[in-house]
């Protein structure tokens, strides 16, 4: 994970996820060593992410929010 001097937190628990699609913010998701995505998480499943234009299996890819994963607006 790159963070380029910015703000990000790795997002390990159930918790995180729903804040991060409760809270609309914008992550990163890595599938090895390489960025794959940028964007919103829609939703998500037990196996699987969905974002826009795709899904992911939880269990290959890594997720990073960046900045605040807490917006309040």
């Amino acid at each position: 994970m790159k963070t380029n001097g910015k703000k990000v937190i790795f997002i390990d628990t159930e918790l995180q996820l729903i804040n991060c699609i409760c809270s609309k913010v914008t992550v990163e998701i890595y599938v090895g060593d390489e960025l794959d995505y940028i964007g919103e998480i829609l939703s998500y499943t037990d196996n699987a992410l969905e974002v826009n234009g795709g899904r992911y299996l939880i269990g290959n890819c890594e997720i990073w929010a960046c900045g605040n994963y807490l917006k309040v607006e």
